[in-house]
């Protein structure tokens, strides 16, 4: 009785708070943050109540991001949307990594419903989340960096193709992501990656015309061949695993 008691209060609060002091357009990470600190001091210390809440105020932080802020600012339009995209994506992970981390101990804690959410959905959205967001990093700094030239084009797909290889070989190096998801993943990343190069070979020529090759030319042709050759080594990957799925 007094724990629902205190739950009661401390929604009152926090709600008051949001109202007094935190700005409208923060109000989304500022649940998450609370739900994230709430949820790590309840899973350390095994209270599946303080558990509970933090989630709670969690999904209420990632619900009104995503559905609202995520979708209309893909073209980053607002000023602080790379700032809020950080906050809910690195506490995604860290959430995630603390239940992994958890269940790889010998002597794991017991799980309940929500623990099994964690490593499993929850999870899944943080591995994906973290792509995207990783992409975004990747296509802000490039648009703010690169001249709108000829090859801007060119270097923005394979930016993001380098991007998809990169995350994808990062996901069979971490031991706590092992699974089939995270193995799935990877080579759908591997296959948009050599999508992606195919897609430059035909419609995103590296060379003007040969009559007058310059640095820029010349730098283009280098990164596409380093390019080719990893789309060599990911589909060799892809190939390898095909087969091993089909000698099971």
């Amino acid at each position: 009785m007094l724990t629902n008691v205190l739950a009661v209060m401390f929604f009152v609060v926090s709600f008051g708070v949001v109202l007094c002091l935190v700005p409208l357009t923060w109000v989304s990470q500022y649940w998450f943050g609370e739900g994230l600190a709430i949820l790590l001091g309840g899973l350390l210390s095994q209270k599946q109540k303080l558990e509970k809440l933090g989630w709670s105020l969690l999904i209420l932080g990632l619900i009104p991001f995503f559905g609202g802020t995520w979708v209309f600012n893909l073209k980053y339009a607002e000023q602080y949307y790379t700032y809020k995209y950080t906050v809910i994506t690195l506490g995604s992970c860290l959430v995630s990594g603390m239940y992994l981390w958890l269940a790889a101990k010998e002597n794991p804690p017991e799980f309940g419903r929500l623990g099994k959410f964690a490593t499993t959905q929850f999870t899944y959205f943080a591995v994906i989340n973290a792509w995207l967001y990783v992409l975004h990093i990747g296509g802000e700094i490039y648009f703010h960096a690169m001249p709108r030239d000829y090859h801007f084009e060119f270097y923005r797909t394979v930016l993001m193709a380098v991007t998809n290889i990169g995350f994808g070989y990062l996901l069979g190096k971490i031991p706590l992501l092992a699974g089939r998801f995270s193995e799935k993943m990877r080579y759908l990343l591997y296959g948009i990656a050599i999508v992606q190069g195919i897609l430059i070979d035909l419609s995103l020529p590296v060379v003007i015309s040969f009559r007058s090759l310059g640095t820029g030319e010349y730098v283009a042709i280098l990164v596409s061949a380093i390019l080719h050759l990893l789309m060599l080594y990911t589909l060799r990957e892809i190939i390898y695993y095909i087969r091993m799925k089909v000698k099971r």
